[in-house]
């Protein structure tokens, strides 16, 4: 109910302490989805480091996959602290495929320097497919070099499916490097 949203935001804007820690009491099992999500969100907006904590907590310990899920959407929305290093961490640790894929989604968003070569790195160790087909969507988001590491995918020793998915978003992206790998690549099969 909106209600309860507005009451939960409300809440978050309380310059007293004490508000965190109501927060932390709506995030806590039991208590409805859509109310434990809204306290998580709330708390890594505006609740600082105090609040960073509480949601990096859920985000790595809930019981509940989709709580840990929407937990690593809110730590990558945090300005408090490094973010980006702790998402890396759960997208390496999370024993679930689709919070380790939001994960590695929610790296290429932050525009991290980072991100390329972890979301390359994890595209290579992960033994899912699901998180790898995912992993080369991520890469296929990124703000700066997304073309690039989609050839390096194409290009390197990956998986054949990782390949044809690189292959599609590479399609997809229609730059000018795109298509002058493209056409590199089909002169080189005329040539054959």
């Amino acid at each position: 109910d909106a209600r309860d949203d507005y009451g939960v935001a409300a809440l978050a804007y309380h310059a007293e302490p004490a508000a965190t820690q109501a927060l932390a009491d709506l995030a806590t099992p039991g208590k409805p989805r859509d109310r434990r999500e809204s306290a998580l969100f709330w708390l890594g907006q505006l609740r600082g480091a105090d609040g960073a904590a509480i949601v990096e907590r859920y985000a790595t310990r809930d019981d509940d996959s989709n709580i840990r899920e929407h937990a690593v959407f809110v730590l990558s929305q945090s300005p408090v602290g490094d973010a980006y290093a702790r998402i890396l961490a759960i997208s390496g640790s999370d024993p679930n495929d689709d919070v380790r894929s939001k994960a590695l989604f929610w790296m290429a968003q932050m525009n991290d320097p980072r991100a390329q070569a972890d979301i390359l790195a994890a595209l290579r160790r992960d033994a899912s497919d699901e998180v790898r087909e995912q992993a080369v969507f991520a890469l296929s988001q990124l703000d700066k070099g997304a073309d690039r590491a989609l050839i390096a995918v194409i290009r390197g020793d990956y998986p054949r499916s990782a390949k044809e998915k690189a292959l599609f978003w590479l399609g997809q992206s229609g730059s000018d490097e795109a298509l002058a790998f493209m056409d590199e690549m089909l002169a080189k099969g005329e040539s054959r």
